[in-house]
């Protein structure tokens, strides 16, 4: 029987998708990361091979809480990552106590390797769209009213609550510059503004006071904080 077992590094504790035997052998779909072979192989980042007699003196000690049938000999190998442990892949056998030599795990351990970098990437993409999730219902979901601009002050993204205070819609917005709907006096002070934190260098922070002439011809007072964002070359990313 071969498994393939994810760790939980939080809770501690280790799951895999039961899946059907013909062995007729149970299957856990969950257990603990601290009192289980599995759990031994992953504390231990290394292949680690058990006859059923170890098995047994290792439950007797405490060291190991048994559950399910009882195998001749079990085998695990860790899923290794860069930087952690995602789990572990074994395999055991109910009938053959000589089923695993020298070889086995070192075919195994190729194996893991394989779906350690499968796995590290897939976890990575999950980070990934999480982080972007997380932004983008803030962004879009925030009572402020948010804009990112290119290095020419060129819109990239802006939400529906700055649509809000302008009074244009995104259609209408997107067609338009900063110069459209800001006074001309208050247009020239801000572009010096960036203009001078943009020549300065760092992650410059700026924040003043400005107004915008809104849709209707009415205006208010707006405060702006901005942050300029640079590539590691210096060159600005993105306001």
């Amino acid at each position: 029987k071969f498994v393939l077992a994810e760790y939980d590094a939080r809770t501690k504790t280790i799951s895999a998708e039961p899946f059907p035997s013909g062995d007729g052998k149970e299957l856990l779909s969950r257990w603990s990361g601290e009192k289980s072979l599995t759990g031994m192989v992953i504390r231990n980042r290394k292949a680690m091979r058990f006859s059923k007699s170890e098995i047994r003196k290792l439950a007797d000690d405490g060291a190991i809480e048994l559950a399910g049938a009882r195998a001749e000999v079990w085998l695990g190998v860790p899923l290794l990552g860069k930087d952690n442990v995602f789990g572990a892949i074994f395999v055991q056998s109910y009938d053959n106590p000589a089923a695993y030599d020298n070889a086995s795990i070192e075919i195994l351990q190729i194996v893991a390797n394989q779906i350690s970098v499968y796995m590290e990437k897939k976890r990575a993409e999950e980070k990934l769209r999480e982080s972007e999730e997380t932004f983008r219902t803030f962004f879009e979901q925030n009572c402020v009213g948010f804009v990112i601009l290119d290095s020419n002050k060129k819109w990239l993204r802006f939400n529906d609550r700055f649509c809000e205070m302008t009074g244009y819609s995104r259609p209408q917005l997107e067609k338009m510059t900063w110069a459209d709907f800001t006074p001309k006096k208050d247009c020239e002070r801000a572009a010096t503004l960036y203009s001078d934190a943009m020549r300065g260098g760092g992650n410059g922070f700026l924040d003043f006071e400005k107004r915008f002439i809104r849709r209707d011809g009415s205006i208010i007072d707006v405060s702006v904080s901005s942050r300029l964002v640079r590539r590691p070359d210096g060159t600005i990313k993105h306001i």
